[in-house]
């Protein structure tokens, strides 16, 4: 939101508008979405930007449809996953048919750039030893994180964290199996095949983008342990030298067409 209401900024911004998605079955509910909603708005207007947040719910995420949104063919839309796709990896059933509505529902929406946040682990492994010592590793190295840079143990934010968050997570990579098992982290080599599939080629980072990275980081004294790698053409943040987490960016091939030039 700063950049976007920076004068620095290449195009004028009329407005920002986000829409949020949640499912009924997780463990993220509208009210928790709405307050995000609320404390994303008062950013906007001390920015001086205009902003608008709505939610859409949904029981799955395979009854996401675009007529769901707002869509302006003068507006430039951009579509952001975190920690999200890897709950639709699987090796079929109902997961891998979620993926494919999912993603025929983005392609519709014809989003100019698709953002892709996930752990850079492999985590869908059927072996169960090697899904076990993959998760102990990475884990590990997430909690030594936590540990180093979020430094109070009772800290209200660490607990929940800790505790609910990634407590879950671990549970599930290794006490369920089948359909069960919903944390399906792949690596980024895997994804690109597999977003492939559906007509999405890695877009390149830019040299800004790079350097907000670096410069998060260096703000915090914990950031020292922190490495930044280049992986193909995304980008994948380490933790003393355990990768742990990638963002990348994608473009469809041939995607729905848009008249953003004129608005933005």
């Amino acid at each position: 939101m700063q950049a976007l209401a920076s004068s620095q900024c290449d195009r004028h911004v009329e407005i920002l508008k986000i829409t949020a998605v949640g499912t009924t079955a997780g463990p993220t509910t509208r009210r928790d979405i709405e307050d995000t909603g609320r404390r994303l708005t008062s950013f906007a207007k001390a920015m001086n930007l205009m902003f608008e947040f709505k939610v859409v719910m949904v029981s799955v995420i395979s009854d996401v449809q675009d007529d769901m949104f707002d869509l302006d063919p003068r507006e430039a839309t951009a579509v952001y996953s975190e920690f999200y796709l890897r709950k639709l990896v699987g090796t079929g059933g109902p997961a891998s048919d979620q993926m494919d509505k999912l993603m025929a529902t983005i392609r519709a929406i014809g989003p100019r750039v698709m953002v892709v946040v996930e752990a850079e682990a492999n985590h869908n492994s059927s072996n169960y030893a090697r899904r076990f010592v993959d998760a102990l590793f990475h884990y590990g190295a997430l909690f030594d994180c936590i540990g180093e840079c979020m430094v109070e143990p009772n800290d209200s934010g660490r607990v929940e964290l800790e505790s609910r968050v990634l407590a879950g997570w671990i549970r599930n990579i290794v006490a369920a199996e089948g359909e069960e098992r919903k944390i399906r982290s792949v690596t980024m080599d895997v994804w690109r095949t597999l977003l492939a599939r559906f007509g999405l080629g890695e877009a390149k980072m830019s040299a800004l983008v790079l350097y907000q990275v670096g410069w998060v980081l260096g703000r915090f004294s914990c950031g020292r342990f922190c490495k930044v790698d280049i992986n193909g053409k995304s980008i994948v943040i380490g933790w003393k030298g355990t990768p742990i987490v990638s963002i990348s960016a994608w473009k469809f091939s041939r995607p729905r067409k848009q008249n953003g030039d004129d608005r933005n």
